[in-house]
């Protein structure tokens, strides 16, 4: 009995196997799509409220709540005063390395451009880290 099986770089080919292996590999799909199901069916979904990025910020949209919108707007209003204090806190230097990396360079096309070594460059960024989060 010929079977289509897909290859690891994605390419489908027929197969010539015994009619118990096909049954076999038949049987685990249909396990494998059972429990796949059953997963999705027993995963509470996360409310939206309960939703964090990697910074620990809630991903949540307040736009119907018009208080909710007052404090996001207030706490914008805050991270954005903390963020100036940041960058004024920067030296020249640094703070042409953080718009350059702004730009959308990276550390090595930056330290490049500095004709700096890639360490030197990294161990200035993590300076600049470290200031931002007294601030943040």
């Amino acid at each position: 009995m010929k079977i289509k099986y897909k290859m690891a770089d994605g390419e489908m080919v027929d197969v010539e196997v015994t009619e118990e292996v096909a049954q076999s590999l038949k049987e685990m799909e249909r396990e494998e799509w059972r429990q796949s199901k059953q997963i999705e069916r027993n995963v509470m979904p996360i409310s939206l409220t309960q939703m964090e990025d990697e910074n620990g910020y809630q991903l949540v949209d307040y736009a119907s709540d018009p208080l909710e919108q007052m404090i996001a707007k207030e706490n914008q209003a805050e991270r954005r005063a903390k963020i100036v204090k940041a960058l004024k806190s920067l030296t020249p230097v640094q703070l042409e390395l953080v718009k350059l990396l702004k730009n959308g360079k990276s550390i090595s096309e930056i330290a490049r451009l500095q004709g700096k070594h890639y360490s030197v460059i990294a161990d200035t960024f993590e300076l600049i880290r470290k200031k931002f989060k007294e601030f943040l």
